[in-house]
């Protein structure tokens, strides 16, 4: 039983099942928490750069990958977001829009750029950068339930990301309150 015990301790400090909302040290130095169907991470074990993720992948060959993250930058508070998928060609893309519980957001020119928010040769990535685009989403996903994002040309896949937004309300604010307790 006291092995048991300590099994279970060791889990739960490693992050293993851990519960929604509670922040545990990951191998990696971070800090981490579930919030449903997304991850929030923050580097330097919560002291640094914080971010809510989310992705899928399967084993299939011809299989969909994508990573969503929503990235509160430290140095003036505002949010950007960062879209990869296994077929998406970022340097071609011509048109993104996001589709929030049915309600259709176009993404002006300029608003995007290829890359991630650091790196700008990050292979089949957009990092979504403007204020008020990142507002409208970012209201947009705190309220609704599913958001899908259609890309063109869409490579060698569909062209589209489906997200669930189980989790996006709670683990933005939990970042927040990171942000603010620093």
């Amino acid at each position: 039983m006291r092995v048991g015990l300590v099994i279970a301790a060791a889990l739960i400090a490693t992050g293993a099942n851990a519960a929604d909302g509670q922040w545990f040290e990951s191998r990696f130095g971070e800090q981490r928490s579930y919030f449903q169907d997304w991850l929030a991470v923050c580097d330097d074990s919560g002291a640094g750069q914080c971010r809510l993720v989310q992705e899928a992948a399967s084993d299939a060959p011809d299989s969909s990958f994508y990573r969503v993250a929503i990235l509160l930058l430290e140095a003036d508070r505002r949010w950007v977001m960062e879209i990869s998928s296994r077929y998406m060609s970022a340097d071609q893309l011509n048109d993104v829009s996001f589709t929030i519980d049915g309600d259709v957001i176009d993404s002006p020119e300029g608003s995007w750029k290829v890359g991630s928010n650091e790196v700008a040769n990050i292979a089949d990535t957009i990092t979504v950068t403007d204020p008020e685009l990142m507002g409208t989403l970012m209201t947009g996903m705190r309220d609704g339930a599913s958001m899908q994002i259609d890309y063109l040309p869409p490579g060698n896949g569909s062209g589209v990301v489906g997200v669930s937004l189980r989790g996006v309300t709670a683990g933005t604010e939990a970042i927040l309150a990171n942000y603010a307790a620093r």
